[in-house]
């Protein structure tokens, strides 16, 4: 019997395997192209629907504007007359005025004049149909006419009056009139009040509803549909009425959107079924391939990883491994790279004894980033270091930076701020001594409260070829804190950098704490600000009077 090799049976599992895998690949294509094409539907049919309540809001709109200009003119009408016997009453002019628009078809079904006696609303005259207030009650005389005298200049709405034939009542009084005379009208509605037969064409796409007030059976003015309330799609206008209202309530009697956006889900979800369909397709047919992609993927991040790791090491090569101030103070430094791991960036700082009583200081960022970066980054760093030995003023030990970095490369540039602290005989900081070049000025929270930048700027490192530097001199006192910082922190995109006046006040609020509560504090907002990173290194150096 023939023997099965080792290697070809991990083979077969292998590529069974991957078979498997192929497969479940393809099944999440066809999964997530039908979950896209069920949301693209949905999507379609959402938007056809707000579409749709688009247009019948403004339809609805448009068809209120009708009725305002059929109640602009009834209270004109009313007004009219109203004003005609405010300072007298003379039925002639009174008739030539309003039979016009009294009688079948015109707006008032009758309309009569009250002389509004102390004793009770006396009838003076009639024009048109006889009108139920004619021949109501003194009381309800009384109440119907007592509204409209209430609201001068304004319509008043009786309501709904007898129930044959259908009729609404309106009262009006003149405002400021000499002669207190209330013009009263009735208007006639349709017998039926639900299904009435539609003469418009203007809005022949809408069915509607008119209610009195709100919308209640009882008080239904008229409709087109027979069925009520509306259940459907619907759009609801409310219109001034007099000293009451009217509600207008339409639906659509077909789509207003149109056929093609009726269909457009549909066609939708015929397309994303096809194109899910053709990508699973080609998805099978890519993925064979996909194998290699991922062994070529696995020795890039490999050589990825060693990558990063080297600029890890060659970063921690350029920064102090240990960082200890000078005696009476708390020292605390940070440096955050940029979002890009595997490049090396140019922020430093250093902090190092010249004697039993000076400190060196030192925050600095050179241009670019990479090994050329690194290099500059070293040069600067160690330069520093030396001149510090041979020169006393800061400004002088800035330009042997200057000199070295436009003897490396000339193309390139740096940031520096290099200071000198001093302790006094009782072992406290005194003093510092600065100068900047072409970097951030440092802030300064004095014990008394107070936050401000000091230093004067200078010229960038290697820039140009005589360049500009100032000493600075700032005292101190026990409980200051000062802060040095690389253009990292304040020179990003928006919503992402932190201004110089958020650190102050940021300064100003932690000056009571420790140098490290204020750093975690400040690295705390820019991760919030840059959960991916952000472009450029940052680095930070606080000092603490104690």
């Amino acid at each position: 019997m023939a023997s099965t090799s080792p290697v070809s049976e991990a083979f077969r599992a292998e590529r069974a395997d991957l078979r498997h895998r192929r497969w479940a690949k393809v099944a999440a294509v066809l999964v997530v192209g039908l979950v896209i094409t069920a949301l693209a539907t949905v999507g379609t049919q959402v938007l056809h629907n707000q579409t749709e309540n688009r247009l019948l809001k403004q339809h609805t709109r448009e068809a209120a504007t009708v009725f305002d200009v059929s109640i602009a003119r009834n209270q004109s009408g009313l007004s009219s007359g109203a004003r005609l016997v405010s300072n007298g009453f003379d039925p002639d002019e009174f008739r030539a005025v309003m039979e016009p628009l009294t009688g079948t078809g015109q707006p008032f079904a009758g309309v009569t004049v009250w002389l509004m006696d102390a004793a009770a609303p006396r009838l003076v005259y009639s024009l048109g149909q006889p009108l139920d207030l004619s021949t109501a009650p003194a009381d309800r005389v009384n109440d119907v006419l007592g509204r409209a005298v209430a609201t001068p200049g304004r319509m008043s709405i009786v309501g709904f009056l007898a129930d044959t034939p259908r009729r609404i009542g309106y009262a009006f009084v003149a405002p400021a009139a000499t002669i207190r005379y209330a013009v009263y009208a009735e208007g006639a509605l349709p017998a039926n009040a639900k299904g009435v037969t539609r003469s418009d064409e203007a809005f022949r796409e809408l069915d509607f509803a008119l209610y009195l007030g709100e919308e209640t059976s009882d008080r239904l003015v008229i409709s087109s549909v027979s069925s009520l309330p509306i259940s459907s799609r619907k759009a609801v206008v409310t219109t001034a009425f007099g000293d009451s209202r009217l509600v207008l309530v339409t639906t659509p009697r077909d789509h207003l959107a149109g056929t093609f956006s009726m269909l457009l889900p549909w066609l939708v979800l015929a397309l994303g079924l096809a194109v899910t369909l053709s990508s699973a397709t080609v998805a099978d047919r890519m993925l064979r391939r996909r194998d290699e992609a991922f062994a070529l993927a696995e020795e890039n991040s490999r050589l990825y990883g060693e990558q990063r790791q080297i600029a890890e090491t060659l970063q921690r090569s350029l920064l102090p491994q240990k960082v200890s101030g000078p005696p009476g103070a708390t020292v605390t430094a940070r440096y955050w790279p940029a979002g890009v791991a595997s490049a090396v960036g140019g922020d430093f700082y250093d902090l190092f004894p010249l004697d039993d009583r000076r400190w060196a200081l030192v925050i600095g960022d050179v241009c670019g980033k990479g090994i050329e970066a690194a290099a500059l980054t070293s040069v600067a760093r160690h330069t520093i270091r030396a001149a510090a030995q041979h020169v006393t003023s800061p400004s002088e030990v800035l330009r042997w930076v200057h000199q070295a970095v436009l003897a490396y490369d000339p193309t390139t540039f740096c940031t520096a701020c290099y200071g000198v602290m001093t302790v006094n005989a009782d072992g406290h900081p005194e003093r510092f001594e600065f100068a900047l070049g072409g970097h951030a000025q440092p802030l300064l929270a004095s014990s008394d409260g107070s936050v401000r930048s000091i230093g004067i700027s200078g010229t960038l490192l290697g820039m140009v070829p005589a360049p500009t530097f100032a000493d600075d001199v700032v005292e101190l006192r026990s409980g200051d804190m000062l802060l040095l910082f690389t253009d990292g922190l304040t020179d990003a995109p928006a919503g992402e950098a932190m201004e110089v006046e958020e650190l102050q006040l940021l300064l100003k609020e932690g000056r009571a704490g420790s140098p490290n509560e204020l750093a975690e504090r400040i690295r705390t907002l820019i991760d919030a600000r840059r959960p991916v990173g952000g472009g450029d290194d940052t680095a930070l150096l606080i000092v603490k009077v104690d």
